[in-house]
């Protein structure tokens, strides 16, 4: 259980979020650690190791699986590659930067690629801003606190 581990010191994934990864039940670990596996060091189309992954992540103590849960360790493994998804601040987000662009609450792998190519567009527009993230986090980070109602009025003049 070395990933919930990990993911339980970083912050970026709720306890309640957490349960599909820290109470894997028994009989599912060996394709649990599969789905991991394959997810960060697997070949293949990515939009496949990501459904594997999700669905490996809904078992029966896991009521359902939330966008940080399903995408916090690739952003972790590769940050300047992958994003860890918040699904309000990010469907926001969208809004402006991709208004086709639906983000429902469950975790989709072609939803979740179109996120991804969001999050590194908008790291190029505060790079040539010169607010230059140095990974996918930064942007993350960014794109949550700024749909705060406190930093919206900041940004906003209201």
């Amino acid at each position: 259980q070395k990933a919930c581990e990990v993911v339980t010191a970083t912050g970026l994934v709720a306890a309640p979020e957490r349960k599909g990864l820290c109470n894997v039940p028994e009989d599912r670990k060996v394709e649990f650690a599969e789905a991991l596996y394959g997810l960060l060091h697997g070949e293949g189309e990515y939009y496949d190791r990501f459904t594997r992954w999700t669905s490996a992540l809904a078992h029966r103590k896991a009521k359902r699986i939330k966008w940080p849960v399903a995408t916090v360790l690739p952003a972790l493994m590769k940050p300047a590659e992958h994003v860890c998804v918040k699904a309000r601040p990010f469907a926001k987000e969208a809004n402006w930067l991709a208004p086709q662009l639906v983000v429902g609450k469950t975790p989709d792998a072609t939803v979740y690629e179109r996120l991804r190519k969001m999050t590194v567009r908008l790291s190029e527009q505060l790079s040539e801003r010169d607010i230059a993230p140095r990974d996918l986090l930064d942007v993350r980070t960014f794109v949550v606190l700024a749909f705060k109602p406190k930093h919206l009025a900041m940004i906003t003049g209201g």
